[in-house]
C-alpha cells in the first residue's frame, strides 16, 4: 500500500480543517512583511518626551540639591554645637574658678557695625555697613546700635583671675614649643582676636571688623572674627627666674624694678615686655603665657598704683590692661591680643604661639551681662510694693537686701533676675510700631546700666566717663537707648580691689557660617554663677 497517499491526504484534511476552524489561510510571510505599514513618532511626541525627561531630570537633581543642602546645614549645625559643648565647658570651669581676691575684674563692651559676610556685602544697596533694609519693603534705614542683627555685633572684652591647674601652652625660642611647667593661678581674658592679612602683618586696619575687604580679608566680616581665651599663667620669680620642670629658665613678662609710678602695671599692662632682648615683643603678641606675678603680689602692685597721688595714674587705670581699645597714650595700635589661624611651614615657637588664643572660630557676637546684690528692694512677695527699689549700695545708708537685684515680670508676676551691662534690646513686650524701646523701667526685662537704678551716678566701678581716647559717655539715663545710644558707646566695668563684685555673670554668644548654609547664627547663652 502506498502510505504516502495516505499520509498527504491527512494533511491536507488537517489543513482544510484549520482553515475552516480560524479563518481564511493564513497569507505567505514574505507578503506579510511586504505589505505591513510602520508608524513612527510625530515631533510633537518628541518634544513632549524631551521635555519629561528635562523634568524628571531637573526634579531628581533638585532632590539631590535639597538633599546636600540639609546634609551640609545639619554638618554646620552640628559642628556648632560641637563648639558650644567645648566652649560651655572652659567657660564654667574659668568662671567657676574665678578667684574672690583678685586684684580686679574687667568687662569693657562696645557694638561694632560689620557686614555679616562678603554676600551681605555685595547686595547692600548703598554700601554703607550702618544701613541695611530690615523689614524688607525696599527702604535702608539706620540701625539701632542697641538691637542687634546681621549688621549689628558686639565685641566685648572680659577677663578677670582664677586659680585651677593651667599648663603652658608656649615655650622659649629657638626650640621649645612648649614648656614643660604648670600653675595654679592665671588671668583670664577673652575677646575677639587681631587677625592677620595674607601676608602675615597686622595693623589697625585687621582688627575685628575695621578695614575692607582688600587690606583685611580674614577679619573685616563678622563672620569671620574668632573669638579667643588666653590664660595667662601667673608665677613669682626666685631671684629673677621662674624654671620649668626641668629647671630651664624661662622667658616671662616681666616688671622691672622701679617705682610704681614708672613701671605702672606691669607685668599686666598692655605695653608688657619679656625677660629677653625683644624690645618689639610685647604682651598682646600672644609670644608667651606666663607672667612674673601672682594673685596676692598683683594685688600689691594694683594698690601701690591705686594709692599715689598722681590722677593720671589713677584716673584710667582700667585703660592700661588688656581692654581691645587705643589706650590713652599709648604707642601700641590697640590692647587686643594677636593671633594666627594660619598654620606656618616650617612651625617656629612664634608661630605655633599665635595658634594659642585662637577659642570658637566665626563668632559675631560675644555679650558679657553681669548680675548682683547692688539695690535694696522690697523681698516680701506678699507685700503690695514687691520688688520696689528703696536703696541701693553706694548712698546713705548704704544697704542692700542680700538677695540678687531683680524684678517682677507683669504678666506672670515670676521674679526674674535683672541683668546689667551695654544697653540691649531683650524685652520686645514693650516695643512699639514705632521702633524698640529699651528704657530702665521696673517692670523692663532689657539690660542697660546699673546707673540707671542707682539714680543716674555711675556706680563706683562703671567707667562712663569722663570721655578719653577710649571712653564714649554714655546716653544720658532714663531715655530711650535704642534711639539715643550711638554706634561708638563704650561701657566699661572695672572692679578694683574694694568694689562690690558680681555674683553672676550671663554670657551670649553667636556662630555664624560663612558659607551661608544656616541662614542665621547659631545663639547661645550661658549664665554662670560666680563663687
Amino acid at each position: 500500500m502506498d502510505f504516502r497517499f495516505l499520509i498527504g491526504d491527512w494533511q491536507s484534511r488537517e489543513r482544510h480543517d484549520l482553515s475552516s476552524a480560524h479563518g481564511p489561510p493564513l497569507p505567505n510571510r514574505k507578503s506579510q512583511i511586504k505589505n505591513q505599514k510602520y508608524r513612527a513618532f510625530t515631533l510633537v511626541e518628541l518634544m513632549i518626551s524631551i521635555v519629561l525627561v528635562l523634568l524628571l531630570m531637573i526634579g531628581v537633581s533638585q532632590v539631590f540639591s535639597l538633599t546636600g543642602e540639609a546634609v551640609s546645614a545639619g554638618q554646620t549645625l552640628a559642628d556648632n554645637v560641637r563648639s558650644d559643648r567645648a566652649a560651655q565647658s572652659v567657660f564654667f570651669r574659668d568662671i567657676s574658678n574665678t578667684a574672690s581676691d583678685g586684684p580686679y575684674m574687667l568687662l569693657r563692651s562696645r557694638p561694632v557695625a560689620a557686614f555679616l559676610n562678603s554676600a551681605d556685602e555685595l547686595s547692600d544697596r548703598d554700601g554703607v555697613v550702618g544701613t541695611a533694609d530690615f523689614n524688607g519693603d525696599g527702604t535702608e534705614t539706620a540701625s539701632a546700635a542697641a538691637v542687634y542683627s546681621h549688621r549689628s555685633h558686639r565685641s566685648d572684652i572680659f577677663t578677670f583671675f582664677a586659680r585651677d591647674f593651667y599648663r603652658r601652652q608656649t615655650g622659649n625660642d629657638p626650640d621649645t614649643f612648649i614648656a614643660d611647667m604648670a600653675s595654679t593661678e592665671a588671668v583670664i581674658w577673652y575677646g575677639h582676636l587681631w587677625l592677620p592679612n595674607n601676608v602675615a602683618a597686622y595693623s589697625t586696619d585687621t582688627l575685628p571688623g575695621a578695614g575692607t575687604a582688600a587690606t583685611n580679608p580674614n577679619n573685616r566680616y563678622a563672620s569671620q572674627w574668632v573669638l579667643g581665651r588666653v590664660a595667662m599663667l601667673l608665677r613669682e620669680p626666685t631671684a629673677g627666674v621662674i624654671a620649668d620642670r626641668a629647671g630651664a629658665p624661662q622667658f616671662y613678662y616681666v616688671r622691672p624694678p622701679g617705682p610704681v609710678t614708672e613701671q605702672v602695671l606691669r607685668p599686666l599692662s598692655y605695653n608688657s615686655q619679656p625677660n629677653q632682648a625683644q624690645s618689639t615683643t610685647f604682651l598682646f603678641h600672644s609670644r608667651y603665657d606666663l607672667a612674673g606675678t601672682s594673685i596676692a603680689g598683683f594685688s600689691t602692685i594694683l594698690r601701690e598704683l591705686l594709692a599715689t597721688p598722681s590722677p593720671a595714674l589713677t584716673a584710667n587705670w582700667w585703660e592700661l590692661l588688656m581692654l581691645g581699645a587705643i589706650p590713652t597714650g599709648s604707642t601700641t595700635t590697640a590692647a587686643r591680643f594677636r593671633a594666627d589661624p594660619f598654620f606656618s611651614v616650617p612651625p617656629t615657637p612664634g608661630a605655633v604661639a599665635r595658634q594659642v588664643p585662637l577659642f570658637v572660630p566665626q563668632c559675631s557676637k560675644f555679650i558679657v551681662e553681669y548680675a548682683g546684690d547692688y539695690l535694696n528692694q522690697d523681698i516680701n512677695p506678699t507685700s503690695p510694693t514687691y520688688g520696689a527699689i528703696t536703696g541701693n549700695a553706694f548712698a546713705p545708708p548704704n544697704l542692700t537686701d542680700g538677695e540678687i537685684d531683680f524684678f517682677i515680670h507683669p504678666d506672670t508676676g515670676e521674679r526674674r533676675i535683672r541683668w546689667y551691662g551695654l544697653p540691649r534690646n531683650v524685652d520686645i513686650t514693650d516695643d512699639t510700631a514705632a521702633g524698640p524701646v529699651i528704657t530702665a523701667g521696673p517692670t523692663s526685662r532689657d539690660v542697660v546700666p546699673l546707673r540707671d537704678f542707682i539714680g543716674g551716678t555711675p556706680a563706683p566701678f562703671e567707667k562712663i566717663g569722663p570721655p578719653s581716647s577710649t571712653t564714649v559717655t554714655m546716653p544720658a539715663a532714663a531715655g530711650n537707648y535704642a534711639l539715643t545710644m550711638g554706634p561708638g558707646a563704650i561701657y566699661t566695668c572695672a572692679w578694683g580691689p574694694d568694689d562690690i563684685r558680681p555674683r553672676m555673670i550671663r554670657i551670649t554668644m553667636m556662630v555664624e557660617d560663612p558659607d551661608n548654609r544656616l541662614p542665621v547664627g547659631q545663639t547661645f547663652e550661658y549664665v554662670f554663677t560666680l563663687p
